[in-house]
C-alpha cells in the first residue's frame, strides 16, 4: 500500500492521469524535482502541511527499488541509470516553518475527554494514554498476560527501542478503567480488541487517523500545528516534571532514553512499588492543574 501510494505521487507528479509512464520517462533532473519540490509540497488529511523529510525519503526509497529491480533484470535499456541516485541529502524543512509539537492544556483535555466517553474503545485509551506516559499504540498492543494479576501494571516487554521494555503503574484512579476492559474483553488477549492489529506492521494505524480527523472536529483545525496523539504522552512527562518526579523515574516510567531509577524492569518488587507511588504523584498533579476534570 505504501508503494502504490509512492506511485501515485509520482504519476501525480509527471502529469500522467492514464498512468502511461514509464520507467525511463523519469530522468535524474526529475527525480530530484519530485523528491526535493514536489513531495515537501504534497499535502493531505495527516499533512496539512507537506509531507515530512521521514516521509519524501520513505517514498524515494520505495520508488528506487522498483528501479533497481527492472535495471537488474535488464527491463530498461543498456544506457538507462538508476535516477534515484543522489548527492545531496532530503532537504529538511526550515525549523521555524516546521510545526512544533505541544502539550495539551487542561481545557484541551476536558473538551477530548468530554467528547470521548468512558467506555469507548476511544476514551478508555485516551484516558490511559494521558494517566500512565505511555505510547498510545503500547496501549493498545497489551494483552492481559502483559498485566499483573492485580491489573495494577503493566509489564511491557516490548516497543519501539529497548528502553521501552519496562514496568508501568496504573494509577490507582484508572483502576476501574483496566477492571472493566478485563470483564468485557479479558479473555480475547488483546485489552483493546476492538482496536484492529494490521498484521503485516504489527501495530495499530487506525487509532492516529480516528484521532486526527477527531481532534479537529473537537478542538479545530488549527492545532494541526501543534497537537498530535502524542501529546498526551509529552503532556504526562512535562506534569511529571512539574510535580517533581526524579528524571531517573519518569525515564522508567515512560521509557525515554537516559538515566534511570534501576538497570532492570523487575528489582524484586521494590522498584514497582516505588514507581507505583511516582505514578500517584503524577496523577495527584494532572488532577490538581485540572486535566481530569472530565476524567
Amino acid at each position: 500500500m505504501n508503494t502504490e501510494t509512492a506511485v501515485k505521487h509520482l504519476h501525480a507528479f509527471l502529469e500522467d492521469p492514464a498512468e502511461a509512464a514509464c520507467l525511463e520517462d523519469v530522468t535524474p533532473h526529475l527525480a530530484r524535482r519530485f523528491r526535493d519540490v514536489y513531495l515537501p509540497a504534497a499535502k493531505s488529511p495527516r499533512a496539512p502541511n507537506g509531507l515530512s523529510s521521514g516521509t519524501v525519503n520513505k517514498n524515494v526509497t520505495l520508488l528506487k527499488a522498483i528501479w533497481v529491480w527492472a535495471i537488474d533484470r535488464n527491463l530498461t535499456a543498456q544506457r538507462y541509470r538508476d535516477p534515484w541516485v543522489f548527492t545531496q541529502l532530503t532537504p529538511r524543512a526550515r525549523s521555524d516553518e516546521a510545526p512544533r509539537r505541544e502539550d495539551f492544556t487542561a481545557q484541551e483535555v476536558s473538551a477530548i475527554l468530554s467528547a470521548a466517553p468512558r467506555g469507548t474503545r476511544e476514551g478508555d485509551l485516551l484516558r490511559l494514554a494521558l494517566v500512565t506516559g505511555c505510547r498510545v499504540d503500547e496501549l493498545a498492543m497489551v494483552k492481559t498476560q502483559d498485566l499483573e494479576d492485580d491489573a495494577e501494571g503493566i509489564n511491557l516487554a516490548e516497543g519501539k527501542s529497548r528502553n521501552a521494555r519496562r514496568y508501568v503503574p496504573i494509577p490507582e484512579g484508572a483502576w476501574p478503567i483496566m477492571s472493566r476492559r478485563l470483564v468485557e474483553h479479558g479473555e480475547s488477549g488483546p485489552l483493546f480488541p476492538d482496536w484492529p492489529i494490521r498484521p503485516s506492521v504489527g501495530k495499530v494505524y487506525a487509532i492516529s487517523q480516528w484521532f486526527t480527523r477527531f481532534r479537529r472536529q473537537v478542538l479545530g483545525g488549527e492545532t494541526d500545528k501543534r497537537l498530535s496523539l502524542h501529546s498526551t504522552r509529552h503532556t504526562w512527562r512535562t506534569v511529571a516534571r512539574q510535580a517533581r518526579v526524579p528524571e531517573g523515574d519518569i525515564h522508567d516510567i515512560g521509557g525515554w532514553a537516559g538515566p534511570r531509577t534501576s538497570s532492570t524492569v523487575y528489582d524484586h518488587g521494590l522498584l514497582k512499588e516505588q514507581l507505583a507511588q511516582t505514578q500517584e504523584a503524577v496523577w495527584s498533579q494532572l488532577e490538581a492543574q485540572g486535566f481530569l476534570r472530565a476524567f
